[in-house]
């Protein structure tokens, strides 16, 4: 049997698939469209009647043949009526009217929430097809505005042109005032406030307290860690979901601190390529996200009762000159892997100093050729063949970052190419 799309159709029907059952036993056949309009079913049974259709990837029915009759001599049937193939395309914008759809990723699932497709356009959908679609957006993006909520749509006729527009996360001024305990102002006292936006992206603020203890911040109405610092004496932190419930901290009081002196020296090299050269630097700029551990070699003891001041640390246990601290730092959001040092009390017992290597966590960067097919997603395995992850490309590329060192299968559709961090 000869099935012909309508002449003319070219590639639009490229993709969905041409069905052909039989009605006596059931038997299926089936051709994927390409670009031509002519397809052969050989090997057909006589006698038999079947039926044709023309379905999309997701089942739906655009037009059918019925009762189609095998005899003696071969058959030839057009499509003569098909539904219309219809796109559904997404901008994303920003209150201004700022064209990002580049800057974020778009998913869309059918009406059961089952994989559809990415990318800004959805072809080949039918009117009336139930739709929704989820925006991911980059780590630019994602410090400055709310994650957009998962957004339902009916596909129409036409005018299938959606526009999102973002909503920045609300900013607003923190203050209050830091005194001693004694009553005083402290001025020039330090205000960092760690935040995590969309609870994914960290992004830091600082500021001093004015003459009189007083101090004004503005930062995003997130997930906020707020610390307060001063030299001699020590930190506060303090958390907030949120900052719904008011944005004065009131007074903040600080306990003066006297005792053996850690002074800290970080440097820090980040994950490159392999092949490329990795530029160490004598910083490490995510502090506020850093947790110390400290063990008296020589007490054999482990110091728990300690204030950081960065960069240095003050111990509030007594220690003795010449006394090996090991001192070990780790990453509280899984950047690097632990380091650990040690450092000797000098002879007058007030101070120690301990450099620490911080050396980034792997990561694969990933990227394919032009393909027709735009449905492409990456897996991850570990070095024992488990999954780890499933990733979706954003325009052809994609980067993991915090890898621990290890070997890693890398899989795209059919394709696996095995990759070694170091």
């Amino acid at each position: 049997m000869e099935v012909n799309l309508p002449a003319g159709s070219g590639s639009t029907y490229k993709n969905m698939t041409i069905e052909l059952q039989n009605l006596q036993n059931g038997q299926k056949q089936r051709y994927v469209v390409s670009d031509r309009v002519t397809y052969t079913f050989n090997g057909l049974l006589k006698n038999c009647t079947y039926n044709v259709y023309l379905k999309t990837p997701a089942d739906v029915v655009l037009g059918q043949i019925e009762k189609i009759e095998i005899k003696e001599e071969n058959q030839s049937v057009t499509f003569s009526s098909l539904l219309t193939l219809l796109d559904v395309n997404l901008k994303v914008q920003t209150p201004d009217g700022t064209d990002v759809t580049d800057q974020v990723q778009v998913t869309w699932l059918d009406d059961k929430q089952a994989y559809l497709s990415q990318g800004s356009s959805l072809k080949a959908q039918t009117a009336g097809t139930k739709l929704s679609y989820r925006i991911v957006l980059n780590q630019d993006l994602g410090m400055q505005y709310a994650t957009p909520e998962n957004q339902a749509y009916s596909v129409k006729e036409e005018g299938n042109q959606l526009v999102y527009t973002l909503t920045p996360i609300e900013k607003l001024t923190v203050s209050g005032l830091v005194k001693n305990t004694n009553g005083d102002a402290l001025p020039g006292a330090v205000i960092s406030i760690s935040q995590k936006l969309n609870g994914k992206y960290s992004k830091s603020f600082i500021a001093q307290t004015d003459t009189q203890g007083k101090f004004g911040l503005e930062v995003f109405n997130d997930e906020s860690t707020i610390s307060v610092s001063a030299t001699d004496y020590i930190s506060q932190t303090l958390t907030k979901a949120n900052f719904n419930a008011g944005t004065d901290l009131g007074t903040v009081e600080l306990k003066a601190i006297s005792g053996t002196t850690i002074n800290l020296s970080l440097t820090y090299t980040p994950s490159v390529a392999t092949g490329e050269e990795a530029r160490t630097e004598n910083w490490y700029s995510d502090y506020a996200n850093i947790a110390y551990t400290i063990y008296n070699e020589t007490q054999e003891k482990e110091i728990t009762n300690f204030s950081v001041q960065y960069p240095s640390i003050v111990l509030l246990e007594e220690v003795a000159a010449g006394d090996r601290l090991r001192i070990t730092v780790s990453s509280k959001n899984e950047a690097f892997r632990s380091v650990t040092a040690t450092a000797t009390v000098d002879e007058n017992a007030e101070k120690a100093n301990v450099l620490l290597n911080i050396i980034a966590l792997g990561g694969i960067n990933a990227s394919y050729t032009d393909t027709d097919n735009t449905d492409i997603v990456g897996i991850l395995y570990d070095s024992k063949g488990e999954l780890l992850k499933k990733y979706a490309y954003s325009n052809q590329c994609l980067s993991i970052s915090n890898l621990s060192d290890g070997e890693y299968t890398w899989s795209v559709w059919s394709t696996a190419l095995s990759l070694i961090l170091f």
